[in-house]
């Protein structure tokens, strides 16, 4: 098979993407327990909600690629167009927090993991971490397209943007996540 088939093929994968792959896999499993655990002592309904503002938290702090395997793959499988799903799973995101704080800012107060994004959400010095995980979203699909460099520069700069966005998220959230975790350890 010549190179420029085994690039057009389905089947053709670079190796650094089973990392990647593995990595969210490895992501959405640590989530479907954690929903699963709020789900079997909050109830469905409860803990699916609360599952869904644990995501958010993950989608609003951290600045990766969220959801390109999980949803951009099967749909590029099915349609052969590459689609960039971090926007939408931003916005969808932002939705879920506004309508909880709007009609239930008490839920965030039943775990851990909610407890501490409400505290990030109603904290404007916590601000800039979701500014830089919003422009770490918007880079893959409208930045690198403007900027007309060689692959390489592209990747050490996405990988500065993950390593500056969770520093920055470990910097300025780590005391917060502290007595948060010693809150409701106390229970």
């Amino acid at each position: 098979m010549s190179q420029s088939n085994k690039k057009n093929s389905l089947w053709f994968v670079q190796p650094h993407l089973y990392a990647k792959f593995l990595v969210s896999m490895a992501m959405l499993g640590i989530w479907l327990f954690v929903t699963g655990y709020q789900i079997l002592f909050q109830g469905f309904e409860a803990g699916l909600h609360s599952g869904l503002l644990t995501w958010s938290l993950y989608v609003l702090c951290v600045p990766v690629a969220h959801g390109r395997f999980v949803f951009g793959v099967p749909i590029y499988l099915l349609t052969k167009k590459k689609i960039y799903p971090e926007l939408f799973l931003w916005v969808l995101a932002v939705s879920i927090n506004i309508l909880t704080l709007i009609f239930m800012p008490d839920f965030y107060h039943t775990a851990i993991f909610t407890h501490f994004l409400y505290l990030l959400l109603t904290n404007s010095h916590y601000y800039p971490i979701f500014a830089f995980s919003f422009f770490s979203c918007l880079y893959r699909p409208y930045i690198k397209p403007a900027i007309p460099i060689s692959r390489w520069p592209h990747a050490i700069i996405r990988h500065l943007m993950l390593l500056v966005g969770l520093l920055l998220f470990f910097y300025l959230a780590h005391q917060e996540f502290i007595i948060v975790f010693n809150a409701h350890a106390n229970r």
